[in-house]
């Protein structure tokens, strides 16, 4: 039997204060919806079935996690709107190719794929009020895992920093002092 794997997100809405969010949703897309209401704490799970590494030989399964509350998306603590997350297989069939733009979900979906029988990747996402999200949506966060276990390769790939044009005012002239 192939190895199952699977995704639980799980964490908190609250409020720009930290005040919890009772009622808001996180839902996440990708191939199929799954989608959780907040309890009284502002927490929420969602079990999301992965399948296998050779289930990828198809395409690649991008998954994106949200959350909305009163009718506005709220951006992740961490600054990004979403938390998003790519897995493909590499060319060779046995190598999973992780990313995220979260470096904690990447490890753990990595951790996940390296095991040998069924696993779960444990993945904490808090939402936490900023209706204007700061962070990116890039998927940058990069891991390359073997999925029979015998060898996980870890990158972070270095993203160099945009360049800025730079404007040099002309040194002020040394002052000439009476002698």
């Amino acid at each position: 039997m192939a190895d199952r794997h699977a995704l639980v997100v799980r964490g908190r809405v609250t409020t720009a204060n930290g005040v919890p969010v009772s009622g808001a949703v996180v839902s996440t897309r990708g191939g199929f919806s799954i989608s959780a209401t907040t309890d009284e704490r502002g927490r929420y799970t969602l079990s999301i079935p992965l399948g296998s590494a050779a289930g990828l030989r198809s395409g690649p399964l991008a998954l994106e996690t949200r959350a909305e509350a009163g009718g506005r998306r709220v951006a992740l603590s961490a600054g990004p709107p979403a938390l998003g997350i790519e897995l493909s297989l590499l060319a060779g069939g046995s190598t999973v190719r992780v990313r995220s733009n979260l470096q904690d979900a990447t490890t753990a979906l990595a951790t996940a794929f390296a095991q040998d029988g069924a696993s779960t990747a444990w993945v904490d996402a808090d939402f936490g009020g900023a209706t204007h999200a700061q962070g990116s949506m890039d998927l940058r966060i990069v891991d390359d895992v073997d999925a029979s276990g015998r060898h996980a390769s870890r990158t972070v790939p270095v993203i160099p920093a945009p360049v800025e044009s730079v404007s040099r005012a002309t040194p002020p002239s040394p002052a000439v002092v009476p002698v």
